[in-house]
């Protein structure tokens, strides 16, 4: 029995190419067979000509310097899906101050443009990776300490982009030019770095903007030329306006300047901690007798930072003796740690925070080891905060130049309703020299007299003096008098 041939199903030619046209552009925009179809086409014409120009740009370095609300994050997202796609088995990098700020801002945004252009990207949750049919990868991650330099060591990029560049540490520099930059070498990749100006006048992020010679293309635009907030004639003005009103801001404000125009205007007003030069000091005066205070702000993937300071009844002023920050710390290496501290400055105190598992890891140090821990106080901090900018103002506390601090204070800003310090910035250190700042009682010293140097025969007679007048005061007969108030019978 002979069967029926088939029947060809009918295919609607000029449906498939209308769907194709839809999702990938004009079919007169591919390259040659020897190309990979530019499919990016669609989402290119929902960038306004201030993206654009930043994508198409041709430079190995770039900067853009914006206000908030202008669209750089999303310029950000289509520029690494361009490149993934234009380039089969490439790896683009996306890196924020932290895992947690490059997941926030971007890992929501390229689900959304996935669906939104059809574009068929795998998502990888647990290792923030987005994975595209032609073999290439966007990675997010975050860097804040030689770890995660580590692992991102060993690549090749074709286009790595770090945002909020000006709000990174020191670590940026060796970032980019330790770690990004080699790993650029093989696909000729591009680096850039986005962000708004931070309030201090340092990092690699303003030298880029400001010295031509280190080589980056600057593109600068803000919220007034981002067309979707723009819809309505006026309107992000209008809101500037009104936010303006509620925040007491003016447009000379620096804040305002640096937030809403995207321009380097250095200032303390939006800065945590406020010091100045007149801050730093090179060593301690061994003629007084210090006490020693530690801060511990405990922490494993963010770090563990310890803080000790020093102060001397004899005189107003809190010195930060030494300070650093470490993550992965066990909680035996902690406790290992300062009992070494311990040893050698004999600490009338050892501040720890106590939140979460703090409590119990506090409680196993002080049962081991016979540490002197309490619970850091954490109420109040801003009050605390204010009183430590008070004692930097009148010159009451001293750090030394090249303080780890300093890199954290440059970058420790408020939130934009400056109830609570920015999330995006470190804090562990400064966190840490709080508690024990709070703990230290230089506010109760007494000026004493002009007491001659040690070693001197005028110190040691001094020294006598006072000795006898303690031993005198306290030589007294039974009765509470002193002796010589007694009647002396010899009989």
């Amino acid at each position: 029995m002979s069967s029926k041939p088939t029947k060809k199903k009918h295919e609607d030619q000029r449906a498939i190419l209308r769907e194709f046209t839809r999702r990938f552009g004009d079919v007169s925009d591919l390259g040659g067979p020897e190309q990979t179809p530019d499919r990016t086409f669609r989402f290119r014409e929902d960038l306004f000509p201030q993206q654009i120009a930043f994508l198409d740009d041709e430079s190995k370095l770039k900067l853009a310097c914006c206000s908030r609300r202008a669209g750089k994050s999303t310029a950000a997202a289509m520029y690494l899906i361009e490149q993934c796609l234009r380039h089969p088995e490439s790896l683009c990098v996306y890196l924020a101050t932290s895992r947690m700020a490059a997941k926030r801002i971007l890992w929501l945004l390229l689900k959304q443009l996935s669906r939104k252009y059809d574009l068929k990207l795998r998502f990888q949750n647990t290792d923030l990776i987005c994975h595209f049919n032609n073999g290439s990868r966007i990675e997010l991650h975050g860097c804040s300490d030689a770890g995660d330099l580590d692992r991102l060591r060993g690549n090749k990029f074709r286009l790595v982009i770090v945002d909020e560049a000006g709000h990174f540490t020191s670590i940026l520099d060796e970032l980019v030019q330790e770690t990004i930059a080699p790993g650029c070498i093989d696909l000729d990749g591009t680096i850039c770095l986005i962000g708004t100006p931070s309030p201090r006048s340092s990092g690699l992020f303003y030298d880029a903007y400001h010295n031509e010679t280190l080589g980056y293309k600057r593109f600068h635009w803000t919220l007034h030329d981002n067309p979707y907030l723009n819809k309505v004639p006026g309107a992000t003005k209008k809101w500037l306006e009104d936010r303006m009103l509620q925040t007491g801001m003016t447009e000379s404000s620096a804040i305002y300047q640096r937030e809403w125009c995207g321009r380097f205007v250095q200032s303390d007003d939006s800065l945590v901690y406020k010091y100045t030069k007149q801050n730093f000091y090179e060593q301690l005066d061994q003629d007084f007798d210090w006490n020693y205070v530690c801060g511990v702000d405990l922490g494993f993937h963010d770090k563990t930072a310890y803080s000790i300071i020093g102060y001397s009844l004899e005189q107003p002023a809190v010195y930060l003796v030494d300070c650093w920050a470490q993550a992965k710390l066990l909680p035996s290496q902690v406790a290992e740690i300062l009992d070494k501290l311990n040893a050698e400055y004999k600490f009338t105190s050892i501040q720890v925070d106590t939140a979460g598992m703090g409590k119990a890891i506090a409680e196993e140090m002080r049962a081991r080891f016979a540490l002197p821990i309490n619970a850091a106080k954490k109420t109040e901090k801003f009050a605390a905060i204010e009183l430590l900018n008070s004692d930097l103002a009148c010159g009451n506390f001293y750090i030394q130049e090249d303080s780890p601090i300093i890199e954290e204070w440059n970058h420790l800003v408020y939130s934009k309703d400056f109830k609570k310090e920015a999330p995006n910035c470190d804090n562990h250190i400064s966190d840490a020299t709080l508690y024990a700042f709070r703990e230290a009682r230089h506010y109760a010293w007494r000026a004493r007299p002009n007491i001659p140097a040690k070693g001197t025969p005028e110190r040691i007679e001094y020294d006598l003096d006072q000795y006898w007048a303690k031993k005198s005061d306290s030589i007294s007969s039974k009765d509470g008098k002193g002796w010589w108030e007694d009647q002396w019978n010899f009989q």
